[in-house]
């Protein structure tokens, strides 16, 4: 190993940012380094061969939280890119644009996946919570004076609020899915 650093799974699940079930399931497939077993109930990995596997080439490259789910659903799900598209109605190019992040899931999408997965609670929550993260504009229809007026207001001043008042909004609004 000449000096090569060990990680352990945790590690190695916090620097790739896939989950710990997701690294196993990689690995079963070939589509990652397999780890050393240095006894009974202990694995590592070496340091330069997940590195090696962040860089490849041939991995696909996830710039978008979005992407992130997407990806981790397919191989939840082993489908491969193509099953998924053909799940969703929709082409492999697509799906791979979308988890590569060169394009933003169009309105409705997130909703297409939720029900095509039958995804529910945290599941549900998390995907549309990883497609907000990966838009940079959101279009707001508002059905009142009050409702455009505060719509306004908020987009023009958005990159100005502070986090605490950010939070505060956002804690407000979480109220309201709560119910």
């Amino acid at each position: 190993m000449n000096g090569d650093t060990l990680l352990t799974v945790e590690e190695v699940a916090a620097q790739t940012r896939l989950s710990k079930p997701t690294i196993y399931k990689l690995v079963k497939r070939g589509d990652f380094p397999r780890q050393l077993r240095l006894c009974a109930n202990k694995v590592a990995w070496l340091q330069p061969g997940t590195t090696y596997c962040l860089e490849n080439p041939r991995r696909p490259t996830m710039t978008t939280e979005i992407g992130k789910e997407l990806r981790k659903l397919r191989i939840d799900e082993d489908e491969r890119l193509l099953d998924m598209a053909a799940r969703l109605d929709r082409s492999s190019a697509f799906i791979s644009a979308v988890e590569r992040g060169t394009k933003t899931p169009p309105e409705g999408f997130v909703d297409l996946v939720i029900k095509a997965y039958k995804l529910a609670g945290d599941a549900a929550a998390s995907l549309r919570r990883a497609a907000d993260r990966s838009r940079k504009s959101f279009t707001l229809e508002a059905d009142t004076l009050l409702a455009r007026d505060t719509a306004g207001l908020m987009a023009r001043r958005m990159n100005s609020l502070s986090e605490e008042e950010l939070n505060n909004i956002f804690q407000i609004l979480s109220k309201k899915d709560a119910k």
